[in-house]
């Protein structure tokens, strides 16, 4: 078509930003191919033959319907493209590495990801001051009004000194609890769950709690308190506590239920949409 508009093939190629040689011997391979010549070649530069103008004609409709193939992908490109400011606690280790968001950037190589960690507290802030896009929390219970997505949940175990009679037992029941003494390391969400779970058999635990996983095994431990872990962490800290056992709870009596929560004026819900679709994939591969 551009050899038709321009009318030779020097002319043609500075348009297309190809080499009149690249060009004339495409045209000579098309032709070839077609089995007639598309053109008269004159002094006077490139005329159409019959058959070249009946193919130029018959090409314009699918021409036409390529170019709003191309303005579909490129519209299509710029609602794929911007950035998220994610928020992620601390407690979730597998999020703060790179190597995960390397590969989201391989997957999504328009989407740019800014990952900040922050407790839970100030991530939730921050999603309500507009300075956090969304955030990946645990427990969260939606009271502020944001757009949440579910993610692939996982169990809690308990934590106990092989000593412990709870020990003995292939899973536990919350009413098993009643007198132990626990430290844990659980936002307030996942507290106050913990707290409704026990007070609805009866009692109230007696809880101390840290910020600090390491310190929570460490007075599991030497302490003989019960603490609570996330079934995929118990590969990693529980063989270096030999003398401690982890230990589920019967029907996933406490689950760890984890979301993406989003600011309700965030522009570009499909860059949310593949967020949540790649940490669903991320976290069955780890999880499960």
């Amino acid at each position: 078509m551009q050899v038709c508009e321009s009318g030779s093939l020097l002319k043609a190629s500075e348009v297309l930003f190809i080499s009149h040689q690249a060009l004339s011997k495409s045209l000579s391979l098309l032709e070839k191919e077609l089995g007639a010549a598309l053109f008269y070649r004159t002094p006077k530069g490139m005329i159409p033959t019959q058959f070249g103008q009946e193919l130029l004609e018959d090409s314009r409709p699918i021409l036409a319907e390529w170019d709003q193939l191309n303005l579909k992908l490129e519209e299509s490109a710029t609602r794929h493209k911007g950035k998220i400011r994610l928020g992620l606690s601390g407690g979730l280790i597998y999020f703060g590495s790179k190597k995960i968001w390397e590969y989201f950037k391989e997957l999504h190589p328009h989407t740019e990801i800014q990952p900040y960690e922050h407790g839970y507290i100030e991530g939730l802030k921050c999603l309500k001051a507009g300075t956090l896009d969304a955030v990946v929390i645990s427990d969260y219970e939606n009271t502020d009004g944001f757009i949440t997505y579910s993610l692939p949940s996982t169990r809690r175990l308990l934590i106990v000194e092989k000593s412990n009679p709870l020990a003995s037992k292939e899973e536990l029941e919350i009413k098993d609890l009643r007198n132990e003494k626990f430290i844990l390391c659980i936002n307030d969400f996942a507290y106050n769950k913990f707290l409704r779970l026990c007070q609805a058999e009866g009692f109230t635990p007696d809880v101390r709690r840290t910020s600090d996983t390491v310190y929570m095994y460490k007075l599991c431990s030497e302490d003989g308190l019960c603490g609570l872990c996330i079934d995929s962490n118990t590969s990693n800290l529980v063989p270096k506590y030999p003398e401690l056992r982890a230990i589920p709870f019967k029907d996933n009596a406490f689950p760890y239920p984890m979301m993406l929560a989003v600011r309700n004026n965030y522009p570009k819900p499909t860059l949310i949409k593949e967020l949540v679709d790649f940490l669903t994939y991320s976290l069955n591969s780890v999880l499960y």
